[in-house]
């Protein structure tokens, strides 16, 4: 079995980091966000089965404008009637898979 934990492109987390490498700010190195199917299908090609997920919300020490803006886009998107889109919406995704 292995576990990832990964930034999800599906939160506005992605956006904020790229105005922060816009700006100048962004110090926390190299970082690649993914949408969750396409986390999967990399493991898939890896040999990965059995993979199950868990999306994971901005924990305390993220910045308050991710939190209220996943808070918005899960919002939205059930408003919409995207109950999938709302599901997969955080600023982290969790990922075990076996081999």
């Amino acid at each position: 079995k292995a576990g990832f934990i990964q930034p999800s492109r599906h939160s506005v987390a992605s956006l904020q980091k790229k105005v922060a490498q816009l700006r100048g700010t962004w110090d926390m190195g190299f970082q690649e966000d993914f949408a969750l199917t396409e986390f999967n299908q990399l493991l898939h090609i890896a040999g990965f089965e059995n993979i199950r997920y868990c999306v994971l919300q901005a924990p305390n020490d993220f910045p308050r404008i991710i939190k209220t803006g996943d808070r918005v886009l899960k919002a939205f998107h059930d408003l919409r009637g995207n109950h999938r889109k709302s599901e997969l919406t955080g600023a982290m995704f969790a990922v075990v898979g076996e081999k």
